[in-house]
């Protein structure tokens, strides 16, 4: 639409759309419902911003993210659009002075945390006003399968009923998997949407994951290559963000820290700092970057394990928005993933779950981080994970993260350890998800099929030891799966003497390369301890 177009650059500086907003746009103009699911980067708010005033009325946006609700308020402000936010920051003075405000038609665009939606005085004013818009940004809160699941977000489909009249309401958010998009739509209540999935490859981004004996000093190298260069450094609490930061100052990089530790005026001031390039490297936890558009981030460095893909994807998109190549490197530590389990287990817990919806809670965010393991420990290509994660299906290896230039194993190693094993085993996995409605990796993911194959668990004891299962994944599969391996096993020959198949040689090696001993590894092949030591002799690996 030419009007959309002309708004674009009036406001916001633009000749042309980015891919799929100008779908996104057209069709909310066009009263449409949409749930769009934007990689991090693709200009998710302008689909929303633009449509609030070709649109006209007010537009409410529905938003968990508290600490940058100020933030983009003002960003608005200064491109000459009338907005405003009503969230716990503030007092109940100036949240009567807002919604008086919006009573007498001062703005277009009024941001709330979905929390407000119980306040019947909040209610009662805005069942006074024009809404023709709700948006509903990280829409896979609403979603048990959610990496942020909030309660609150089920309780948006009571408060539009209850509105004068239904508005036009559109879903965001940058990662969801299939099982989400359809919560979304469920409980949102969506009416025949437009459904846009951009694709989350971002051919610019180049993965890397290392295990650095030294992650300080690793740390300091990285960043003095790239001493031209901005970048953001991820830490995984606000001790280490200063800390980190603290390093950094101390061998005279220009770098800031960004937190909820600090204060507001810090983090603007810090902020504002690396958006104009006075401050090269701003070190944070994830409260940063959200909303924030610098296109020029040259990396994103990791110092510490996420607790999940959805929330590294997201920070890692937040380079190289430009198009330009760009670096995001994850250090790995195993100390990491202990610190992130006492995370989940004791962090802040949120009061609106009930206590058996808190356990199921925990344990979805405990899966979730056994997949963020299982990345930093694939042989496979990094990119081609994540798109799996999310849905998608790679043909080809991206050819440029570091398991693809610096496999950990000749690629000839990769294939799993027994075909025929592994095809049993995947074929159980596929129809345990169909039956349950779950994405198949949510059962077990590849890799650990993998494992299961090459290691052959006997027992409840070696099966709940496989790198992946977990206590709870253990008890709902544990017999469907051992009953596979032992009658696979039951068909092979016992004779230690029997030939050395090419399959079993592949094995071999993968068991000696990740360091099992000869005792392990004799009984993974059902072989003597001598047979197994003289083919290691043979193929000169001892």
């Amino acid at each position: 639409m030419e009007k959309t177009r002309q708004l674009l650059k009036e406001y916001f500086g633009y000749d042309a759309f980015r891919a799929g907003q100008e779908e996104v746009i057209d069709r909310i103009v066009a009263g449409r419902d949409v749930l769009s699911i934007m990689p991090t980067g693709g200009g998710k708010s302008i689909c929303y911003q633009l449509p609030a005033l070709a649109l006209g009325g007010v537009t409410l946006v529905i938003s968990p993210l508290i600490s940058l609700m100020a933030d983009q308020v003002s960003q608005l402000i200064k491109k000459g659009i009338r907005a405003a936010y009503i969230n716990s920051t503030l007092t109940p003075g100036q949240v009567r002075t807002v919604l008086v405000r919006a009573l007498r038609g001062e703005y277009s665009l009024i941001y709330c945390a979905p929390e407000r939606l119980d306040s019947e005085a909040f209610l009662s004013v805005v069942r006074q006003l024009d809404i023709r818009l709700l948006v509903v940004d990280e829409a896979h809160c609403i979603s048990e399968w959610g990496q942020d699941f909030r309660p609150s977000y089920r309780k948006i489909a009571d408060f539009t009923a209850k509105l004068a009249k239904r508005p036009i309401i559109a879903a965001f958010t940058a990662t969801a998997t299939d099982r989400v998009r359809e919560d979304i739509e469920f409980f949102l209540k969506l009416q025949d949407p437009y459904k846009l999935v951009l694709g989350f490859d971002r051919p610019n981004l180049s993965f890397f994951v290392e295990e650095p004996e030294d992650k300080e000093k690793a740390l300091l190298k990285f960043i003095r290559n790239r001493a031209e260069k901005c970048g953001i450094v991820y830490c995984l609490t606000r001790k280490q963000t200063d800390e980190v930061t603290e390093l950094l100052l101390s061998r005279g990089i220009s770098a800031a820290a960004y937190h909820a530790g600090l204060s507001e005026e810090e983090r603007k001031e810090n902020q504002e700092a690396f958006l104009s390039g006075k401050t090269r490297v701003i070190v944070a936890t994830n409260a940063f970057g959200m909303g924030i558009d610098k296109p020029d981030v040259a990396y994103v460095l990791h110092y510490s394990i996420p607790l999940n893909l959805e929330h590294y994807y997201q920070e890692a998109g937040r380079a190289g928005r430009n198009g330009e190549p760009a670096e995001c490197m994850l250090y790995f530590a195993e100390a990491d993933v202990a610190r992130c389990k006492w995370l989940l287990e004791n962090g802040v817990k949120q009061s609106e779950l009930s206590p058996e919806l808190e356990k199921k809670h925990l344990e979805q965010n405990q899966e979730r981080l056994a997949l963020m393991v299982l990345y930093c420990k694939t042989y496979g290509c990094l990119r081609n994970y994540i798109l799996r994660y999310f849905g998608e299906e790679p043909k080809d290896d991206c050819g440029k993260c570091s398991r693809c230039t610096d496999p950990i194993l000749p690629k000839t190693e990769k294939k799993q350890g027994s075909d025929a094993l592994y095809k049993k085993l995947a074929a159980k996995r596929n129809e345990i998800a169909k039956r349950k409605r779950l994405p198949a990796y949510v059962v077990f993911t590849n890799e650990t099929l993998q494992a299961l194959a090459e290691e052959r668990p006997k027992t409840y004891y070696d099966f709940i030891r496989i790198y992946g299962i977990g206590k709870r994944k253990a008890e709902l599969y544990a017999s469907d799966f051992l009953a596979i391996i032992n009658g696979y096993r039951a068909k092979k020959a016992e004779n230690s003497g029997k030939v050395w198949s090419a399959d079993e040689i592949r094995r071999l090696k993968l068991a000696y390369f990740r360091g099992k001993s000869i005792a392990d590894i004799a009984k993974i092949h059902e072989r003597s301890e001598s047979a197994i030591r003289e083919r290691l002799e043979k193929l000169g690996l001892i």
